[in-house]
């Protein structure tokens, strides 16, 4: 197909056109990054036929050597795009070890539209150029006028009243159609296609945002295992790390002038250390402030800088001395403050700790006029990090809906024929999740952090290799029934609860978004399956559900964060961790006796999370607030005692009940076995190869996160990698 043409194709509820390079899903623009639309559109106009992996690469990357991965990772992309799973088929076949077939119905179409309103146009101008034709000097009208004594000019400026006439009864109104379809045109900002602008493939630090100074992108990422300062240009290329001798050094804003930056950098929790100035394009950091601040920023023009300190916001001069509180927040800062272009304005997140959301509030630069931005839009609300662009017209924040986030804007200023609108319009949409939006210089560019999730189960086979373990699907957590015969999981990111048996057959979803589910518990008699959950807007809880399906019911109404079921071996009592908020205040371990439904706290479990019942039910292993203590209660003398000191993750036991298996994490993570007679440890392997997740929907013991790692029934190991990737884009807005 000529691209140039207005041609489209459509399959399913979907549309794609080649010349705007736009993907719809029923009228909704899909995210796709710009290979992954050219490998769709090599697909879709060989809609049929069999291309073949090394065919599919040489028309792809023809002037590059890339990694089969690189195919395989972009299929992936696709099958998200289009609603598939992984082993779908319903646009993409996969023909084993040879390549790929688009086997969806496709049609193609011409668009009518644009020609009819261009055909319109020239109608109308042809009509104009009849007109001034018809109104040329007429002989035969010049004589006529002359014999009847009436001036030429008279008779001509009657037939241009007739022809105008004419003209504006069968014209006028096509021309108000071509305004009106002009002006019909959205007023607020569309994305046409994205532009990947990193491919070094580490991860990006969550808690830090994207800056630029209009040839450069900066901003913190993690290798191997450190973060660092990076920078990239704004066109894409190679990433270049900023040397800096600072400790966790997180990015918190770059200067007016795009000649400084300013970074947090401590020992202790990133992004919470003293505030340190770093030249560009390099030099000696030199200290801003040696009290520890949240997240500051300096104002447009520089005489400012914002920053907060647990629930206050402050303005000092620009170098942090005489500060100032303007506004205390009701909960949590978690930063991302931006201020408006004209300075008179400061938005920031705000956490609420006690239903897991998170929201924009705005304050004016004086301290008057707290708000929540935003009111009544995205319920339960879950808005962060937003910026203005340049000119002040639009305000980009991301948003979270049922799990995945995308970039909005609000139009902020209006012009002669577009108003203002407070209602947000939404600019990306697709597999990739986009976080923290900046603008270019220039306003007509946007910097985001795209994210797509998935990981892999692993197990540890009698060779010693590590082979990806049912089907390597991706969950956050598994459990299997007594008898070894099923397993049942939440997939990672979807967070939702399947159930199937050992060799993946007889697969079951068993709850359905907008719950997101987490750490599954099969029960000793194979019958229900407990699990963390929550609705968006709501506190984790514990839930059940029948294994053969069903609505799922919470057991324990209590006002307090469950997490981390487990069942006790005779199937009567589940035990969990309990949290007053998010950020794991008080926790303890409780256990409720389902025949009752009372609940007690167990003594002596002060500060502890992730309960683990040994099969035999003598004991319950339990992790320590941030995970520096693996504890062990023994039910039948009422004590409890230290099993092991360090820094560990979920523990599981073996069938005998004679050993705990925990994952150690630092220089040298493992999976290790502690033995319960005489506390030895002993190390297996080790696991420092894999990239392990950094946070899971329910990984939280106390305010600690926890890897997750397992046994398989027949005492393999099992341990979850992490293959997701993020990288920055970029796309236009029109």
């Amino acid at each position: 197909m000529d691209p140039s043409a207005n041609s489209f194709y459509e399959f399913g509820p979907f549309r794609l056109e080649p010349k705007e390079r736009l993907l719809l899903a029923d009228g909704q623009p899909v995210a796709i990054t710009a290979k992954a639309f050219d490998m769709l559109l090599l697909l879709v106009e060989n809609s049929g036929h069999l291309l073949t992996k090394e065919e599919m690469m040489s028309r792809l990357w023809p002037d590059s050597f890339v990694e089969e991965a690189n195919l395989t990772n972009n299929i992936s992309l696709l099958r998200k795009a289009l609603g598939e799973t992984d082993n779908g088929a319903a646009y993409i076949q996969t023909v084993p070890r040879v390549g790929y077939r688009f086997v969806a119905s496709v049609r193609e179409c011409r668009d009518q539209g644009s020609e009819e309103l261009t055909q319109t146009t020239t109608d109308v101008l042809e009509d104009l150029k009849s007109v001034k034709q018809d109104l040329k000097p007429e002989t035969s009208s010049g004589a006529i006028a002359n014999s009847a004594g009436i001036s030429e000019k008279t008779i001509r400026r009657s037939q241009w009243d007739r022809k105008l006439s004419i003209l504006t009864l069968a014209s006028v109104a096509a021309l108000a159609t071509v305004l009106l379809v002009l002006l019909s045109r959205p007023s607020q900002p569309s994305n046409v296609v994205y532009t990947q602008i990193t491919s070094d493939g580490q991860l990006k630090f969550p808690n830090s945002c994207l800056f630029t100074d209009g040839n450069r992108l900066y901003f913190t990422e993690i290798v191997d295992g450190k973060l660092v300062l990076a920078q990239v240009s704004v066109a894409g290329g190679e990433t270049v790390l900023i040397p800096t001798s600072l400790p966790n050094p997180v990015l918190c804003d770059i200067s007016p002038s795009g000649s400084e930056l300013i970074v947090a950098g401590s020992e202790g929790p990133p992004g919470k250390g003293p505030l340190w100035v770093v030249p560009l394009p390099g030099g000696s950091p030199h200290h801003l402030s040696d009290t520890p601040m949240g997240d500051a920023h300096w104002s447009p023009d520089g005489r400012q800088l914002a920053y907060e300190q647990g629930k206050d916001l402050y303005l000092a001069k620009s170098d942090a001395s005489e500060p100032g509180k303007i506004a205390t927040v009701p909960g949590d800062f978690d930063g991302f403050t931006a201020w408006s272009p004209d300075g008179s304005r400061l938005r920031f997140t705000v956490d609420n700790p006690k239903t897991w959301t998170y929201s924009l509030w705005e304050v004016a630069a004086d301290g008057t006029n707290l708000h929540f931005l935003l009111p009544g839009w995205n319920n339960p609300v879950e808005t962060c990090c937003g910026k203005w662009t340049p000119d002040g017209r639009y305000f980009l924040f991301e948003a979270t809906h049922n799990g995945r986030t995308d970039i909005w804007a609000i139009r902020e200023k209006g012009s002669l024929f577009q108003k203002a609108s407070p209602e947000p319009v939404q600019l990306t949409a697709g597999p990739i999740s986009f976080h923290h939006p900046v603008s270019s210089k220039d306003g007509r560019k946007v910097f985001v952090m795209g994210q797509v999730d998935r990981a892999e189960i692993m197990r540890l086979d009698n060779s010693g290799e590590w082979v990806p373990y049912l089907l390597g699907i991706s969950a956050d957590g598994v459990s299997f029934s007594r008898d070894g015969n099923w397993v049942a999981y939440t997939l990672y990111p979807e967070g939702t609860l399947w159930r199937s048996k050992v060799d993946g057959s007889q697969r079951q979803q068993l709850t359905f978004p907008p719950m997101l589910a987490s750490r599954p518990s099969w029960s000793p008699d194979g019958k229900q399956i407990a699990f963390m959950a929550r609705v968006p807007g709501t506190r984790w809880s514990i839930h059940l559900v029948s294994a053969d399906g069903g609505t799922s019911q919470r057991v324990f109404p209590e006002d307090l964060i469950q997490n981390n079921p487990d069942w006790s071996p005779d199937g009567t009592r589940l035990a969990f961790g309990a949290t007053l908020d998010a950020g794991g205040t008080s926790p303890v371990i409780q256990v409720l006796d389902l025949r009752t439904n009372q609940a007690y706290t167990l003594p002596g479990s002060d500060g502890l999370g992730a309960p683990r019942w040994s099969p035999d039910g003598r004991y319950l292993a339990a992790m320590a607030r941030k995970l520096h203590e693996l504890k062990l209660f023994d039910l039948a003398t009422g004590r409890s005692f230290e099993l092991a000191h360090g820094i560990y993750h979920f523990p599981h036991w073996s069938q005998d009940s004679q050993y705990v298996y925990i994952e150690s994490s630092g220089n040298d993570p493992a999976m290790i076995r502690i033995r319960i007679s005489d506390h030895k440890i002993e190390n297996l392997v080790s696991l420092k190869q894999f990239r392990r997740l950094n946070y899971f929907f329910g990984g939280v013991i106390g305010n600690g996160l926890s890897y997750w790692s397992g046994v398989a029934p027949d005492g393999s190991l099992l341990v979850l990698r992490d293959l997701s990737s993020q990288e920055i884009y970029s796309f236009d807005l029109k």
